[in-house]
Protein backbone atom coordinates (compact mmCIF):
# COMPACT_ATOMS: atom_id res chain seq x y z
CA UNK A 1 0.00 0.00 0.00
CA UNK A 2 1.21 3.02 -0.84
CA UNK A 3 0.35 6.52 0.75
CA UNK A 4 -0.79 7.74 -2.79
CA UNK A 5 -3.33 5.00 -2.75
CA UNK A 6 -4.53 4.60 0.82
CA UNK A 7 -7.98 4.94 2.23
CA UNK A 8 -9.05 6.25 5.39
CA UNK A 9 -10.33 2.95 5.90
CA UNK A 10 -7.16 1.19 4.77
CA UNK A 11 -5.21 3.08 7.19
CA UNK A 12 -7.71 2.16 10.35
CA UNK A 13 -7.62 -1.51 9.15
CA UNK A 14 -3.73 -1.19 9.12
CA UNK A 15 -3.35 0.61 12.75
CA UNK A 16 -5.88 -2.33 13.75
CA UNK A 17 -4.01 -5.06 12.32
CA UNK A 18 -0.46 -3.18 14.16
CA UNK A 19 -2.46 -3.29 17.66
CA UNK A 20 -4.31 -7.17 17.21
CA UNK A 21 -0.75 -8.46 16.68
CA UNK A 22 1.25 -6.52 18.97
CA UNK A 23 -1.46 -7.39 21.96
CA UNK A 24 -0.71 -11.33 20.49
CA UNK A 25 3.01 -10.86 20.87
CA UNK A 26 2.71 -9.61 24.38
CA UNK A 27 0.20 -12.25 25.78
CA UNK A 28 2.22 -15.18 24.12
CA UNK A 29 6.38 -14.17 24.40
CA UNK A 30 5.47 -10.92 26.17
CA UNK A 31 6.24 -7.28 26.39
CA UNK A 32 9.75 -7.26 24.55
CA UNK A 33 8.48 -9.45 21.87
CA UNK A 34 5.17 -7.00 21.46
CA UNK A 35 8.13 -3.73 21.01
CA UNK A 36 9.93 -5.64 19.38
CA UNK A 37 7.23 -6.05 16.86
CA UNK A 38 6.09 -2.44 16.93
CA UNK A 39 9.65 -1.56 16.40
CA UNK A 40 9.38 -3.93 13.19
CA UNK A 41 5.85 -1.93 12.03
CA UNK A 42 7.46 1.48 12.43
CA UNK A 43 10.58 0.61 10.13
CA UNK A 44 8.18 -0.77 7.26
CA UNK A 45 6.02 2.21 8.08
CA UNK A 46 8.39 4.99 8.18
CA UNK A 47 8.89 4.88 4.14
CA UNK A 48 4.70 5.44 3.65
CA UNK A 49 4.55 7.97 6.53
CA UNK A 50 7.65 10.34 4.87
CA UNK A 51 4.84 10.09 1.32
CA UNK A 52 1.95 10.83 3.22
CA UNK A 53 3.61 14.08 4.90
CA UNK A 54 4.67 14.97 1.66
CA UNK A 55 1.31 14.88 -0.05
CA UNK A 56 -0.24 16.99 2.65
CA UNK A 57 2.20 19.50 2.48
CA UNK A 58 1.93 19.83 -1.01
CA UNK A 59 -1.64 19.79 -0.75
CA UNK A 60 -1.92 22.54 2.03
CA UNK A 61 0.59 24.59 -0.01
CA UNK A 62 -1.55 27.64 -1.99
Amino acid sequence: MTASRASPFAIGRLFHEIDTHHRLSVSLQGAAAGNTYLDSCVERLEPEVAELRRLLGEAAKP
